[in-house]
């Protein structure tokens, strides 16, 4: 199954929307998925894994493949973004369950996350995915000015992380902070689609970094034949200079890329001020290791 033989039966869907054709297009995804696992599932994963995600993807695919929209990306990349972004809150589901066994089962379920190029928000994860009560000991009271603060908290953690937590994580963080659910899930969709754009803008750049140095070093091949007196030598040499200037701009751009949302994204998404939100934050992650919050 191409992408293109894909793309048919999305077309026929459009102008047949019936049950019957959507439910076409949903057969053909998942076996477009089924064909490419071993492409989404991490190879060092035992031989089980690919299949128990496939399982576990099959009853959303139809949802996946009908929200795609050809005028945002290519069939291709969409698939392969957010199978991807499945295949990780798989991994972080199949963790939290494993974490509930025993607590050696959860260390090498971190190991799991670290190993999808998560491990920064593997353990922030995992307490999303405990048993509210469990963690926090039931919902706070929002009616003290400290139950407020951890509220908020835990609310800016969890947006902070929204590309990185599962919807049953935005509902236990729903109970914990007494806020509303459908709302939270609003506004970790819309910091996500801003980090969606954003990341398209840094592969761009990227790609451009790329044929940079490309450039660069097709000039130095080629100068290593040249007389240095040429007019052709003093050509290149100068299109060498300027193609390594603009790849190390890039690079030093793309060195201080992040793939959460920023705070001024959040104040604007959340309707929170930016102080409120840096001082949150920065409190929060310097007292995170000494149990203060």
């Amino acid at each position: 199954m191409t992408a293109d033989d894909l793309e048919r039966h999305l077309q026929n869907t459009r102008e047949n929307s019936c049950e019957q054709s959507k439910q076409q297009a949903a057969d053909a995804a998942a076996v477009y998925v089924y064909e490419r696992l071993s492409y989404f599932v991490s190879s060092n994963r035992d031989e089980d894994e690919g299949g128990d995600f496939f399982l576990w993807l099959y009853p959303r695919i139809k949802r996946l493949i009908l929200s795609f929209n050809p005028s945002k990306a290519s069939l291709s990349t969409y698939m392969t973004k957010y199978v991807q972004f499945y295949y990780r809150s798989f991994l972080r589901i199949r963790c939290a369950q494993a974490a509930h066994r025993n607590a050696l089962e959860q260390e090498e379920c971190v190991r799991v996350l670290s190993e999808t190029d998560e491990s920064h928000d593997a353990s922030s994860a995992l307490e999303f995915l405990r048993d509210p009560e469990e963690t926090y000991g039931g919902k706070l009271d929002l009616s003290t000015r400290e139950g407020q603060i951890y509220a908020r908290k835990i609310l800016l953690l969890a947006c902070k992380s929204s590309l990185f937590i599962d919807d049953q994580a935005i509902r236990k963080v729903a109970y914990l902070t007494g806020c509303d659910e459908a709302w939270l899930m609003e506004k970790c969709d819309a910091l996500r689609r801003h980090c969606k754009e954003k990341e398209e803008r840094f592969k761009i750049e990227r790609e451009r970094m790329n044929g940079y140095y490309i450039r660069a070093r097709r000039c130095e091949l080629e100068l290593r034949s040249l007389d240095r007196s040429s007019g052709r030598f003093a050509q290149l040499e100068k299109e060498r200079s300027y193609c390594l200037l603009q790849w190390k701009r890039l690079e030093s751009e793309q060195s201080r890329h992040i793939r959460a949302p920023s705070n001024r994204c959040l104040a604007a998404t959340l309707g929170i001020s930016r102080g409120t939100i840096d001082s949150t934050l920065a409190y929060t992650n310097k007292h995170a290791y000494s149990g203060a919050i």
